[in-house]
């Protein structure tokens, strides 16, 4: 079932799998298919050195609702105890921050990322799986994303993004990785000395 085309070593990410998720200010990560129809909701918890991914739920795009609330009702509630939320994908990303202003969330706590930022936050996914620095509790969704995640090729200078092999499914991993990403953005930043 592991197939030698994937790009994320399975070996790697299969040493990350813990038992119980760290606690920590969780990031989420939203990415909406290229044609719009579903949306995967993933968070991402600082652990240490490294940085725990979990899967929520993929819904469908039109009618995404969480505990019986809208998504962005949903994300509206839990954004003060967040470190961020990212949202990724042409179709979906602008009308869910629309919506997420309007609900009063402030737009310091909404990423968009730019084509740079999206080829970074895949970059550091795969280095830090392959560091030993990525964990998560082995979720089947995620599982069978990461089996058939392969390389896109984003822009002329070398930069990618997940795409499956065959008619596999990334979508949840691609809303891990942003999740991961937004995790990376909010690191403390340590004062610098004074030289005395």
């Amino acid at each position: 079932r592991v197939t030698s085309k994937a790009t994320i070593p399975w070996g790697k990410w299969e040493a990350g799998r813990v038992e119980i998720a760290p606690e920590g200010r969780p990031a989420y990560g939203i990415k909406f298919s290229t044609d719009g129809e579903r949306v995967s909701l993933a968070v991402a918890v600082p652990d240490g050195e490294s940085v725990h991914v979990e899967v929520i739920a993929q819904l469908p795009a039109a009618s995404a609702e969480l505990g019986g609330k809208p998504l962005a009702e949903w994300l509206a509630e839990v954004w003060r105890s967040s470190a961020c939320i990212v949202i990724d994908g042409k179709s979906g990303s602008g009308a869910l921050e629309a919506d997420l202003v309007r609900l009063r969330v402030p737009t310091r706590a909404i990423r968009r990322p730019t084509v740079d930022q999206v080829v970074t936050a895949h970059k550091q996914f795969l280095d830090a799986v392959t560091a030993g620095q990525v964990t998560h509790v082995g979720q089947a969704e995620l599982n069978a994303n990461v089996l058939v995640a392969t390389k896109r090729e984003i822009g002329k200078l070398g930069g990618w993004g997940w795409q499956p092999i065959g008619d596999g499914d990334v979508l949840d991993l691609e809303a891990a990785t942003m999740a991961a990403w937004g995790v990376k953005q909010n690191k403390p930043v340590t004062a610098p000395r004074r030289l005395r």
